[in-house]
């Protein structure tokens, strides 16, 4: 392009854009973690009627999952009253980021699942597709940062590398956990447990 030797300008553009992207996200997600790392991530903490927010997101998610070609299936298990108090914002980005995995990962024609469950003290988030799968190793291996697993359970290159440690780490920063097991599905299905009132560490 600086020579006017291009082929094809927009083409050139659109990749010059979508490299812009991919930086500025890396650079996103590097600061997010560095914030994390050193006890500095803020939290918008604000109490929330749980039901009132899943019944928002569920209607996100499916769109956005079926949107991908997959089917979507969602049991939620919570009453009315029940209040949070979370950074509602970040807990949606670590599901939304959950979902984008699995519509990366999962073979079409395929299912993602979405579950929500409610006990006196905590709240339990399950997000869980159909094959391929991953290894016993790799189910803890995945939150490491910048691992990617293997090409089985990957069709498309491309991301931060990122994405799970930073869900691991604002999890954390709820007080709450995260791991990965196998589905019954077939897949993956990463489990989330948070308490009802999160504080902000100091």
């Amino acid at each position: 392009m600086q020579y006017n030797i291009a082929k094809d300008v927009d083409a050139s553009y659109d990749a010059i854009n979508r490299k812009l992207t991919d930086i500025n996200i890396l650079i996103r997600d590097i600061h997010q973690l560095a914030q994390a790392d050193s006890d500095s991530l803020y939290l918008n903490l604000k109490p929330y009627l749980l039901a009132d927010v899943l019944s928002v997101w569920q209607q996100d998610f499916a769109a956005f999952v079926q949107s991908k070609g997959f089917e979507f299936t969602s049991d939620i298990h919570v009453t009315a009253d029940i209040k949070v108090t979370w950074d509602i914002d970040k807990i949606k980005q670590v599901l939304a980021n959950l979902l984008s995995n699995s519509t990366f990962y999962t073979d079409k024609p395929g299912k993602i699942k979405f579950i929500a469950t409610a006990s006196a003290q905590s709240i339990t988030f399950s997000i869980e597709d159909t094959p391929p799968g991953v290894t016993n190793n790799q189910l803890v291996e995945i939150f490491e940062r910048l691992y990617r697993v293997d090409k089985s359970r990957s069709r498309q290159t491309g991301g931060s590398g990122l994405g799970l440690a930073i869900c691991k780490s604002l999890i954390e920063t709820h007080k709450g956990t995260i791991k990965a097991e196998h589905s019954e599905l077939g897949g993956v299905k990463i489990l989330i447990c948070l308490p009802l009132i999160s504080e902000q560490q100091v």
